[in-house]
């Protein structure tokens, strides 16, 4: 977690950390700081955090024995060396890695974004709204790590966010000219004060889920951690808050800083009617105060009209036209493994999803059995780290919403352990209706087998992650992929143009 010196040449602890008391010196005076003993180097400040290895206060004399010049701290250490104390060693840590970076959130348009269910989709909504507005844009979400020029590989999703990586993403965005950063972050990261130090111009939360509250240990805690956005926003910055979504009300209540709601269902300042939807997509109007404008977008679903409105509602609160506003979210094409649409003249409807919790998978079927009349056929894939109360709800939602299921892995892997799955089947209880097939491949290529003229299938859990590597070539193949094939494979009556792609996507080839 070595930091590279930013715009600040040197720092002293006390204007960077005024709160922090100290122990052997009343200052010190530093150029880079470290959060691993491991990487610290002579004359660093050593902040002690949380390690994986282990507390990281029980590593300050390695870091001193490497050269730290003094260590920032939760509690007194027996070491020889300055101490500050303060409350929050992560928090601190952010603090210090921006003040090197010579805060560079403060010098741009800073949007972060965080929730249950529709960051990665509301950070692209953001980006294409602003993007079109004529605005540089830098995204850093679960997909994709973008600079404004140029665009590099993603390397570290939200889920790995630190304030050393992110100081520096953000001071390279700014040394690029570019005018707005669009973070997604999840509850996780806030939990860890991963984007500590970071000032931003609006802070969204999508929505709290139920399911997505265990690892918090109550839905209490869940709220107060997204909340921590909202605390990290600049002088006059703004919160936007899903007025639909119960379980965000209790933070809706408690915030004191300036607000837009946004809904459908309940009132709110900026809303949306949906005026019709189909296989195609949906079309909504959009309202913002007396001004309306009538949207189309490819994606259905109830839960990508609040995406909409989110992202709606970030571009209006800094000062776009609702015209702007709108274009932007027409322009924004569908994001692979979200709600992702796969057509290639079959006579029946085919959807990937990343959705792996009960309530994303329900909002998904919901969403798709709106615009189909036929049978609903899903892939449900199983997630290790779900708890088996998560998946009995799984298994209540394949009793109560689809006709047909198949159970899969994420990989195309051998299965080591059949208990997840006999956890899924609890909630069943008719077994007719489910199949477990462990390899990937064959799930869906048997769930595809079974589908009929207007039926739909959806292929939840992966999203877009590749599923296999093939060949000596290490070809990746994703579900889209692997759809794509079988589909140009097994279906008829295809124009010569498509015929010719059916040999881009054939299997057999891969496996060859």
């Amino acid at each position: 977690m070595q930091l590279p010196i930013g715009a600040a040449a040197s720092l002293t602890v006390r204007e960077t950390l005024p709160e922090a008391r100290s122990i052997g010196c009343s200052d010190l005076r530093f150029e880079s700081c470290s959060g691993s003993w491991e990487d610290c180097q002579p004359g660093d400040l050593f902040v002690a955090i949380d390690a994986a290895t282990g507390d990281g206060h029980e590593f300050a004399q390695l870091a001193i024995e490497r050269g730290a010049a003094g260590i920032v701290t939760e509690r007194l250490l027996a070491v020889d060396a300055p101490q500050f104390l303060v409350e929050d060693t992560r928090r601190a840590f952010g603090s210090i890695c921006h003040a090197l970076a010579g805060q560079p959130s403060c010098r741009m348009t800073t949007i972060g974004i965080t929730g249950s269910d529709g960051k990665t989709v509301t950070s692209h909504l953001t980006d294409s709204i602003f993007r079109n507005a004529g605005r540089s844009v830098a995204v850093h979400n679960t997909l994709k790590q973008t600079a404004a020029d140029p665009e590099v590989a993603n390397r570290s999703g939200p889920d790995s966010l630190c304030p050393a990586s992110l100081s520096g993403w953000l001071s390279r965005q700014v040394a690029q000219h570019c005018n707005v950063a669009v973070i997604e972050t999840s509850s996780q990261s806030l939990a860890q004060h991963a984007t500590a130090g970071t000032r931003f111009d609006v802070g969204v939360i999508t929505n709290i889920r139920q399911d997505n509250s265990l690892a918090h240990g109550s839905h209490q805690n869940h709220q107060r951690v997204l909340q921590r956005i909202t605390e990290q926003l600049k002088a006059g910055g703004i919160a936007v808050v899903n007025a639909d979504d119960p379980l965000s009300a209790p933070v809706l209540q408690r915030l004191t800083v300036p607000t837009l709601t946004i809904g459908i269902r309940q009132a709110a300042d900026v809303t949306a009617r949906i005026i019709e939807t189909d296989l195609t997509g949906q079309t909504f109007c959009l309202n913002a105060g007396n001004d309306s404008a009538v949207i189309h977008t490819p994606v259905i679903g109830h839960q990508h009209v609040l995406n909409c409105l989110a992202a709606a509602a970030t571009g209006l609160s800094q000062n776009l036209t609702l015209e702007q506003v709108a274009r932007g979210i027409e322009l924004a094409g569908p994001l692979p493994g979200r709600m992702q649409r796969i057509e290639c003249g079959q006579p029946f409807a085919v959807w990937i999803d990343s959705a792996v919790r009960p309530s994303q998978i329900a909002s998904a079927a919901h969403s798709i059995r709106q615009v189909t009349h036929g049978k609903l056929l899903v892939a449900v894939t199983i997630d290790p780290e779900q708890s088996p109360h998560q998946r009995k709800r799984i298994g209540e939602l394949i009793r109560r919403r689809m006709d047909s299921v198949v159970i899969t892995q994420p990989d195309c892997g051998m299965i080591s352990d059949y208990e997840p799955a006999h956890q899924i089947l609890d909630g069943v209880y008719q077994h007719d209706q489910v199949r477990l097939i462990p390899n990937r491949m064959d799930a869906i290529e048997w769930l595809l087998s079974e589908a009929r003229p207007g039926d739909a299938v959806l292929i939840t859990g992966v999203g877009e992650k590749p599923i296999a590597t093939l060949a000596e070539e290490k070809w990746t193949v994703t579900d889209a992929e692997l759809v794509q094939a079988w589909l140009y494979d097994n279906q008829a009556g295809f124009s010569p143009a498509t015929a010719r792609r059916r040999q881009i996507y054939r299997m057999q080839d891969y496996l060859q």
